[in-house]
């Protein structure tokens, strides 16, 4: 039977649920049953019975393009994480390789996916602990969930392993500002342009603070 067909005999929508398609059925089916119509009157108990065996056939149909169509979308989904894991690290080198959770992490954060992004350079820190990139990293993503106590320490952390880190001490002058830690936001700005990165103390004096 023709599937477009079949929906209408159903009387429901091409891309209904399953659920709604069983409901459709189940309600004609009430409806059409021969039982509800007089024996007295075979001719209308037979269009009766004709209708219901359309109306199963009908579900036949649909039922099978709908599990059809979710067999192919499975499909679908399990060759692209086939091909999303062939592209990616193995677990054994993944935990040899702190680059690969660290480059991970960076796509990631790309597509706003800034928890998950945070799991990856944590694993790119535990793996590579003096890795000041790493904390940078990790901190900007707390920052854009608003851990702003955590983004701090790994900013201190990033500018401990190198203090030239000129934008670590820009973004955690950031996050001073936005706490009304003003001295120690500006405190940071001004070692960022001490390294040479202006950025910071312009920012800062576009909102009168640093004057």
């Amino acid at each position: 039977m023709d599937i477009q067909r079949s929906f209408e005999i159903l009387e429901v929508k091409i891309g209904a649920s399953l659920d709604d398609v069983k409901k459709a059925r189940n309600d004609l089916i009430f409806v059409w049953h021969p039982d509800r119509f007089p024996s007295k009157n075979p001719r209308l108990k037979q269009k009766a019975e004709e209708k219901l065996k359309e109306i199963n056939a009908a579900y036949e149909s649909v039922v099978s393009f709908l599990s059809s169509a979710v067999s192919d979308l499975r499909n679908t989904e399990e060759g692209i994480s086939e091909a999303q894991t062939a592209a990616q690290p193995s677990y054994a080198e993944d935990c040899k390789n702190a680059e690969a959770y660290f480059r991970r992490g960076i796509v990631l954060g790309e597509a706003e996916d800034h928890h998950q992004a945070i799991k990856c350079f944590t694993q790119a820190v535990r793996l590579k602990p003096d890795d000041p990139n790493a904390y940078y990293n990790r901190g900007i993503a707390y920052n854009k969930i608003g851990s702003y106590k955590r983004a701090i320490k790994d900013f201190t952390e990033t500018i401990r392993l190198d203090a030239n880190y000129s934008v670590a001490y820009i973004y955690r002058g950031y996050i001073y500002a936005e706490l009304d830690c003003f001295d120690l936001a500006c405190e940071d700005f001004h070692k960022a342009y001490e390294l040479g990165n202006s950025v910071g103390i312009e920012w800062a004096k576009r909102r009168g603070i640093c004057l």
